[in-house]
């Protein structure tokens, strides 16, 4: 092994019967910072950190309110309206949501059973007073119905309104014209 003239920087020297690489003067204050500087990493950075902040999350968005209907021609016309206008950028994506559930009037009434609700139509966000929609389904006598309405942006869901109830017996002068 080649030994080096003493004051070199990097050099293998024998120290108690191992060779050992001597960094010289500017090697251990560079060795000296790398460990200050890892040990401040490890040991917890700046201090004590804070509860993480939670993202922003949307406003709820509100329920539909005063839904009537109004059957005409084997059709029924639902009418609502929103409390609040909703801000521009969740009105570019908003729509309406339009079930409706159908029960036989000739079976039992069941105040445990769950009710069957299918989507009948969707509707585009406008701002107005009063939405309307006209269910194109033609409805049928002798069956129960129920409507409710409720507004989606996106991912967002908003409750349903109340729902509306009203019977379409096989007597055509026991059909119903509006209920309040």
């Amino acid at each position: 092994m080649r030994h080096g003239k003493i004051g070199e920087s990097r050099r293998a020297i024998r120290r108690n019967g191992r060779y050992r690489w001597d960094l010289g003067g500017a090697g251990a204050r560079l060795t000296l910072g790398l460990v200050l500087v890892l040990g401040w990493l490890v040991a917890g950075g700046c201090g004590v950190k804070g509860p993480p902040i939670p993202l922003r999350q949307p406003a709820p968005l509100p329920a539909v309110t005063d839904l009537t209907y109004r059957v005409s021609d084997r059709q029924v016309t639902l009418t609502w309206r929103l409390p609040s206008p909703l801000d521009r950028q969740s009105a570019k994506r908003a729509r309406f949501i339009i079930r409706r559930s159908r029960t036989a009037l000739d079976q039992p009434a069941c105040e445990n059973c769950p009710r069957v609700v299918e989507t009948v139509g969707r509707m585009p966000y406008v701002e107005t007073t009063d939405m309307t929609y006209t269910d194109k389904l033609v409805i049928e006598a002798g069956y129960g119905y129920a409507f409710t309405v409720h507004l989606r942006t996106g991912n967002q869901v908003g409750p349903d309104g109340d729902p509306v109830q009203f019977d379409y017996p096989s007597n055509p002068l026991a059909v119903p014209v509006e209920e309040p």
